[in-house]
């Protein structure tokens, strides 16, 4: 990890880490490898010992390689986002998430927010957002993918300065969606019916018992649904 800090608390990464798929495949390839060095005997041992090291260092570090929806890029897309997030700190498999959601899964650089806002992008990069990071929406829209994650990276640094660490998959996405929800209870309202210009239209969507408030677990429920989606075969890569 970037940061280390010693722990493993329900919701952090370092459980994260341990109890998603990609990382029990990598566990249970060297459970197995052990086991066949216990069934062989000493002289297939010696013939064999070094090329199945070889080869268990392969799947290790192919596995490592793969992330939730990495399937779904391009390999030069998801090398970038592992770069950026060794950078920031961020688990890749929480940011390729999030712009799976916000895209749809089509990871379009120029996709639009269909309830109508200025929403634009891998993580829907409003008017006011692209001004602060000194482009507009229309010129987000007109970049590849691989360009417009030099601002996804502006993006999250920003985030990342302000609120030090983003451990978990909610929090990510929070910093994205409305960094109030970030550390938040499940029963914390984001977003209200009714208040001008305070988000719920365009998110309406999120609004799972349909009461007119969006809480911290309805957007949890949501994102974490299209985590376990992309670490799925055939998303994950």
């Amino acid at each position: 990890m970037p940061r280390p800090d010693g722990r493993v608390d329900p919701g952090k990464m370092t459980a994260e880490l341990l109890y998603t798929s990609p990382y029990l495949v990598v566990i249970q390839s060297i459970v197995d490898y052990v086991k066949s060095l216990v069934a062989n005997t000493e002289t297939q041992k010696k013939k064999s010992s070094a090329g199945e090291a070889v080869v268990l260092q392969a799947n290790i570090l192919s596995q490592h390689n793969q992330i939730a929806w990495g399937a779904k890029v391009s390999p030069e897309f998801k090398a970038k986002v592992i770069k950026i997030c060794d950078n920031l700190g961020i688990n890749p498999d929480f940011l390729m998430t999030c712009m799976a959601f916000e895209t749809k899964e089509t990871f379009s650089p120029s996709i639009k927010n269909d309830a109508g806002s200025s929403g634009t992008g891998l993580i829907q990069f409003m008017k006011d957002t692209a001004t602060d990071l000194n482009t507009t929406t229309e010129k987000l829209a007109a970049m590849s993918d691989i360009q417009q994650l030099d601002y996804v990276e502006k993006y999250f640094k920003n985030r990342v300065r302000m609120y030090k660490r983003l451990d978990t998959l909610e929090d990510v996405y929070f910093a994205i969606l409305n960094p109030i929800g970030i550390g938040k209870k499940d029963d914390d309202v984001i977003f209200t019916e009714g208040v001008k210009n305070g988000g719920y239209t365009p998110n309406k969507g999120l609004d799972k018992d349909q009461d007119g408030k969006i809480t911290v677990a309805e957007v949890a429920g949501k994102i974490r649904h299209m985590y376990h989606r992309g670490l799925k075969q055939g998303y994950i890569g």
